[in-house]
C-alpha cells in the first residue's frame, strides 16, 4: 500500500521465515513512480537482517542497501510490534539550514536521506547507523564532466560535512557512496579535484571549480 509517497511493508510470519538465512535480499519498490519512502514493520526489518550481506531498497529514485549491522539495530529500535522508515528524495537548497548552504557546491544533486524508527512510545530520527548504507542515485555527466571526478559530501546540520568517494557505473548511469549515517548529502562534480589546497571550506572553492569548468585556468598545485 502506498499513501503520501510512503510504500507500507508487511509479511506475515511463514514470508519472513523463508527468507532468513539467504545470502542478500531486494526490496524493489521502483515500478511505482510517487514512491519516495519505506516503512517496515519491525518484524519485517528483524527478517532482513537475517541476511548474511544485507538487503537492498529499490525506490524509484534511487537504491539504499543496508548491511545486516544496520538492518539489526533498526530492527532492535523498531522493536517487533513497531515501525521502521526510510526515505530517499531530492531536495533543493532552500530546505537546507544556513550553515549547510554556506558550503554547499554550486553544482550538485542534492539528496535527503532519512531513517526514523516509532516503536510504541514514540518517533525517533536515526542519525548513525551502527553499520554501512551504500546509496546509487542516477546521475548524467555533464559535457566535460569526468566521472573520476565525482564525490559526495556529507552535510551536516552545523555546517560540518565530509567528502565520500563515488564510483560512477557508466552502463546504468548512477552513483554509488556509502556512508554511515543519513542526513544531507550532495554529490558534485569537483573539477578541482587535483588541487591540494582547493577544499569544500574555503571561500574561493566554488570560483575556482567555475574557472576550471570553463577552462580559464589551468593546471595543478
Amino acid at each position: 500500500m502506498v499513501k503520501n509517497g510512503t510504500a507500507a511493508v508487511s509479511a506475515d510470519s511463514s514470508k519472513l521465515t523463508a527468507v532468513s538465512g539467504k545470502d542478500s535480499l531486494t526490496l524493489d519498490l521502483s515500478a511505482d513512480s510517487t514512491v519516495r519512502a519505506v516503512s517496515l514493520t519491525g518484524d519485517v526489518v528483524a527478517a532482513l537482517a537475517g541476511a548474511k550481506n544485507g538487503a537492498a531498497l529499490i525506490l524509484p529514485n534511487g537504491t539504499v542497501a543496508l548491511d545486516r549491522e544496520t538492518l539489526t539495530a533498526l530492527g532492535s529500535a523498531a522493536q517487533a510490534d513497531g515501525m521502521a522508515s526510510i526515505s530517499l528524495a531530492s531536495a533543493d537548497k532552500s530546505s537546507l539550514t544556513d550553515a549547510q548552504r554556506k558550503y554547499l557546491p554550486k553544482n550538485g544533486t542534492i539528496l535527503n536521506i532519512s531513517a526514523q524508527v516509532q516503536p510504541k512510545n514514540g518517533t525517533t530520527r536515526i542519525h548513525a547507523l551502527n553499520g554501512t548504507a551504500s546509496v546509487s542515485v542516477a546521475y548524467s555527466l555533464k559535457s566535460g564532466e569526468n566521472a573520476a571526478h565525482l564525490v559526495a559530501y556529507y552535510l551536516a546540520e552545523d555546517g560540518s560535512f565530509e567528502k565520500l568517494p563515488v564510483i560512477y557505473d557508466a552502463a546504468t548511469g548512477k552513483a554509488t557512496f556509502k556512508t554511515t549515517h543519513f542526513s544531507t548529502f550532495v554529490i558534485t562534480h569537483e573539477y578541482s579535484s587535483d588541487f591540494s589546497d582547493v577544499n569544500l571550506r574555503k571561500w574561493f572553492y566554488n570560483e575556482v571549480n567555475t574557472a576550471l569548468e570553463n577552462g580559464w585556468v589551468k593546471g595543478l598545485t
